[in-house]
């Protein structure tokens, strides 16, 4: 039997920092190059360290190499760059409002994005493995940044960072590819990051 928990509400702004800290996201999953040449490692992306930073791979959390570069060839010119270096991909559930709610978000803003549908237990065990066992959806990650539950507020200003237009620049013959299964489209030894991150100072 399929057991699952669906984030049933959207966190409101005083919520926001709550909603960071119980996210897991100690893991690092940026690597930035300061001007001096100092290296930091940290899980929030900035918008003035956007342009140094190289995203850490964690493995099956973004489409392959052959689909990104396919999706990214017909697209408008302000939207491959961020493409190309940060995927997003949702993670979500039949069902589920606050999933329904995340994808209305996406596609208003017209953000190019990936679906994978969380329907049997093969893909609530292979989604735990790549969240530490965390089954709550929906779930975003933007590259390699992982966010848990629907927060528009943070939700936006990561795609923001991430260098995605604010208002939609896709084409009006653009067709958003169909949902899979998580479990059939991950790769065969998805893995978790090694170590935590070290946080960069505001």
């Amino acid at each position: 039997m399929v057991r699952h928990r669906c984030i049933r509400s959207v966190l409101g702004v005083g919520a926001v920092v709550a909603a960071l800290a119980a996210s897991g996201a100690g893991w690092a999953q940026y690597k930035i190059v300061g001007p001096d040449g100092r290296v930091t490692y940290t899980d929030t992306l900035r918008p003035a360290d956007a342009a140094r930073a190289t995203p850490l791979k964690i493995s099956g959390m973004a489409s392959t190499d052959s689909e990104r570069a396919g999706a990214v060839a017909h697209l408008p010119s302000e939207l491959r760059e961020p493409v190309s270096r940060f995927p997003v991909v949702l993670y979500s559930q039949r069902g589920c409002q606050p999933c329904d709610t995340a994808r209305t978000l996406l596609q208003t803003r017209g953000i190019p994005f990936s679906e994978k549908l969380i329907t049997s237990d093969a893909d609530f065990r292979q989604l735990a493995k790549l969240t530490g066992g965390d089954r709550s959806l929906p779930m975003l990650t933007i590259g390699q940044q992982l966010l848990r539950g629907l927060n528009s507020i943070t939700w936006n200003s990561n795609l923001d960072a991430a260098g995605y237009p604010k208002t939609s620049r896709l084409p009006a013959n653009y067709r958003q590819p169909p949902a899979v299964a998580l479990a059939a489209s991950a790769p065969a030894s998805a893995e978790l990051p090694v170590g935590p991150a070290s946080k960069s100072k505001p």
